[in-house]
């Protein structure tokens, strides 16, 4: 949503199937003032973006993982919030160039340090939400 239209704090969604990575994560993001919900899966992160979908500004996802790529459930999720955010990561080196056809707004490559995950929140933030597919 527009700056002039955001909630304050934000709330992201973060999905990884790395325990670890999702708990530091979710921690450095709460800290920083992000409101964060956190799904080990893409089936729990659907389930939570059914239960609270309006309140969702961002999804950050890792892009493997069992059972459904972070590609694919982007792809879901814009079909049910088509105007979040999306925050691929991996540590499978990927460009860092968006792929129109991922529907990421970025791309990152993990570990990633707090300072540009949040540059990245506060982007995707910033952007135009009407020119979201």
């Amino acid at each position: 949503m527009p700056n002039s239209q955001r909630r304050n704090p934000a709330t992201v969604l973060l999905v990884d199937d790395n325990d670890s990575m999702r708990t530091v994560l979710t921690e450095l993001l709460t800290r920083k003032g992000y409101r964060t919900f956190e799904a080990a899966s893409p089936e729990r992160a659907l389930h939570l973006v059914k239960q609270f979908g309006n309140e969702l500004d961002v999804l950050v996802t890792d892009i493997v993982m069992p059972g459904m790529n972070g590609f694919e459930l982007s792809k879901r999720v814009r079909r049910l919030c088509p105007k979040i955010g999306i925050i691929h990561m991996s540590v499978y080196g990927v460009g860092e160039t968006p792929d129109p056809q991922s529907g990421s707004d970025v791309v990152l490559s993990k570990p990633i340090p707090i300072n540009v995950l949040v540059e990245a929140l506060e982007k995707v933030l910033r952007r135009d939400p009407t020119q979201a597919e």
